[in-house]
C-alpha cells in the first residue's frame, strides 16, 4: 500500500479544520437564532395568557391566534398528546399550548437564507483555501526533494528562494543551495585531480615515444637533405623529395606539440602590450584567411594597459585559436579577434562563424587527443588551456551552429621586484 504524501494529508487535515470551523459559526449562529425565536414564543404566550384569563372564551380564541405558527393550539388541552402549557379563559374553557419545534426552525432557515447561501460559498472557498495552503507548504519542501534526487545522481543544482515562503523553510532551501554548490566544487576538485593524474601518466607515456621518434626524425631529415644535394641533377626526383620533407616537418611539429604537452615550459614574466599579441595574431592568420575569404576583424582599444606573461606562450595560444578558426570557416566567413580590458583582468575573445563545435565535444574540447577534424592531434586545446591555467588565467568556449567564440582570461600580474622566471 502507497503511503500518503505529505500533501495529501495536510489537504485533509486542513479541509476537516475549514469545514469543522464553518459548521461550527453556522451551529453556533442557529443555535442562538433558535433561542432568541423559543424565548420571544414564550415571551408571547405568556402575554396572551394574561389576557386570555380574564376573557370568556370565544374572544380568548381571538387572542390565542395572534401566536401564531410558533404555538400548536388544542382543546381539550391534552387531546394530541403533552402540552407545554395550558390556559384557562374567565369562563373555564382550557386550552393546551406546544411549541411548535419545526416551524421556528423553519422561520429560522427563512430569517437566515443569506446567511446559509453565504456560509455555503464560505465553506467552498475555506476548502479550496485550505488546498492551497497545502500546495504552498509542500511545494518547497517538493522542491528540496527533487534536489536531493538529482544530488543523489551527480547532478549539479540550485534551488530558487521563492517569494512568500516562510523563514524555516527559506533557510533550509539557501543551506541546500550551499550544500550543492559545495558539492559541486568537489566534484569540480575531484575531476580536476583525476585529470591531472591521468594528464601526468599519459605525459610520461608521451615523451618517451616522442623522444624515441624525434631522435631518428632528425637523423632522417640529414639524410634527405644530403640525398637531396646530391640528386640535383635529376629534376624527375625533386616533387617526391619535397614531399617527403613536407611530411617529415609535418611529423616534426607532431612531435614538438607532444613534448610540448609532455612536459611544459613554465611562463617567463615579460611586460607585454596586449594590443600587439593580437595585431601579431591578425597579420599571421590573416595571410592565410585572405586566401580563404576570411575577413579578419580586430576589435580593440587603442593604448590597453600592459601587463605581464609570457609572449611566445601566448602568442602560440592565440595563434592557435585564430588557426582553428580559419579550419572552421572553409567557406569563408568573418574572424574576430577582440579584447576587453579592466583594471583586475583582460579578456581576449577569438569568435569565427562557421559551422560550431558538435554538442557532444562541447564539453571535451580541452581534453587531449580531442580534436574534431581527421588530421588534427587534439593537443592544441589542450595546451592552450595549459598555458591560459599557468597565467592564472581560464579559457572557455561557446558554440552554436552559427560560430564558436573563445574566451581567455588573464589576470593582471603584479610588476616583479626582480628578474625571475615562472608567474606568480
Amino acid at each position: 500500500m502507497t503511503p500518503p504524501t505529505l500533501e495529501g494529508l495536510l489537504k485533509w487535515i486542513l479541509t476537516a479544520l475549514a469545514v469543522s470551523l464553518a459548521l461550527f459559526l453556522l451551529g453556533t449562529r442557529f443555535y442562538q437564532g433558535y433561542g432568541d425565536l423559543r424565548t420571544q414564543a414564550l415571551r408571547d404566550s405568556d402575554l396572551v395568557g394574561e389576557v386570555v384569563t380574564r376573557l370568556p372564551s370565544v374572544a380568548a380564541e381571538g387572542w390565542l391566534s395572534r401566536l401564531g405558527p410558533a404555538w400548536k393550539v388544542s382543546t381539550p388541552p391534552l387531546a394530541e398528546g403533552p402540552v407545554d402549557r395550558i390556559l384557562r379563559s374567565a369562563d373555564g374553557k382550557d386550552w393546551g399550548l406546544t411549541l411548535n419545534r419545526q416551524a421556528l426552525f423553519a422561520e429560522l432557515v427563512e430569517e437566515n437564507r443569506y446567511l446559509l447561501v453565504l456560509g455555503m460559498i464560505g465553506l467552498l472557498a475555506s476548502v479550496e483555501i485550505a488546498v492551497f495552503l497545502a500546495y504552498g507548504i509542500t511545494r518547497p519542501l517538493r522542491r528540496l526533494s527533487w534536489g536531493c534526487s538529482q544530488l543523489a545522481r551527480g547532478r549539479s543544482v540550485r534551488l530558487p528562494l521563492g517569494r512568500g515562503v516562510s523563514f524555516e523553510l527559506s533557510h533550509v532551501t539557501g543551506v541546500f543551495n550551499d550544500l550543492a554548490e559545495q558539492m559541486e566544487r568537489w566534484r569540480r576538485v575531484q575531476g580536476r585531480i583525476v585529470r591531472m593524474d591521468r594528464l601526468a601518466a599519459l605525459g610520461e607515456l608521451v615523451a618517451g615515444v616522442a623522444h624515441e621518434i624525434r631522435n631518428p626524425l632528425a637523423s632522417m631529415r640529414i639524410h634527405l637533405d644530403l640525398l637531396a644535394d646530391r640528386l640535383r641533377d635529376r629534376p624527375e626526383l625533386e616533387g617526391h623529395l619535397e614531399a617527403l620533407g613536407v611530411e617529415m616537418d609535418r611529423l616534426g611539429r607532431t612531435v614538438d606539440q607532444f613534448l610540448a604537452f609532455a612536459r611544459p615550459r613554465p611562463p617567463r614574466r615579460e611586460r607585454l602590450q596586449p594590443r600587439d599579441l593580437l595585431e601579431w595574431t591578425a597579420r599571421m592568420v590573416g595571410s592565410q584567411g585572405s586566401r580563404g575569404n576570411v575577413r579578419v576583424v580586430l576589435e580593440a582599444p587603442p593604448a590597453p594597459l600592459p601587463f605581464w606573461g609570457d609572449e611566445d606562450q601566448l602568442r602560440q595560444l592565440l595563434l592557435n585559436l585564430g588557426l582553428n578558426a580559419l579550419k572552421a570557416m572553409e567557406e569563408g566567413g568573418t574572424l574576430t579577434l577582440e579584447l576587453q580590458e579592466t583594471p583586475e583582468e583582460l579578456r581576449f575573445a577569438v569568435e569565427d562563424t562557421g559551422k560550431g563545435i558538435p554538442e557532444k565535444l562541447v564539453d571535451r574540447v580541452f581534453e587531449p587527443f580531442v580534436t574534431t577534424r581527421p588530421d588534427g592531434t587534439g593537443l592544441g586545446l589542450s595546451i592552450a588551456q595549459r598555458i591560459a591555467q599557468d597565467h592564472g588565467g581560464n579559457l572557455s568556449c561557446r558554440t552554436s551552429p552559427g560560430g564558436t567564440r573563445f574566451i581567455l582570461i588573464l589576470p593582471r600580474q603584479e610588476e616583479p621586484h626582480e628578474e625571475g622566471d615562472g608567474l606568480s
